[in-house]
């Protein structure tokens, strides 16, 4: 089904360094996805990319990871970008995102064509 809970994405592990580089944790396999051809489950890598302030309290980002079919074959590139706003504290953002997936041409294979949705975080703090 579709909905909150049911994207198995729907939480992540982000960093943000403080040279702009952002590291990316998300589940490394995705199950099979019915109506998109046979069943076959995908394996995605890290995602790496930047990230550089964009006004005040604003932040860009962008970043990418590869996945693979189950014989580990490539099957894609998914590029992330978002857009997020820092609360007046800094310990969370939200944000938009858009995704662009392409083939290893760089043939685009889909592209949200701008917000793909919304995203939301809080700073881990000691």
């Amino acid at each position: 089904g579709s909905g909150p809970g049911n994207d198995p994405n729907e939480h992540q592990v982000i960093s943000f360094t403080s040279d702009g580089i952002v590291l990316n944790t998300n589940l490394p396999s995705t199950p099979p996805q019915p109506g998109q051809g046979p069943p076959t489950r995908t394996y995605s890598t890290e995602g790496q990319g930047v990230w550089a302030a964009a006004g005040t309290g604003q932040v860009r980002l962008k970043f990418v990871s590869v996945d693979v079919d189950e014989q580990g074959n490539f099957a894609d590139l998914v590029q992330i970008s978002a857009t997020l706003a820092l609360s007046a504290n800094g310990t969370s953002f939200r944000g938009s995102f858009q995704v662009v997936v392409s083939d290893g041409a760089g043939g685009v294979l889909f592209d949200s064509q701008g917000d793909a949705g919304t995203v939301q975080g809080t700073r881990i703090t000691v």
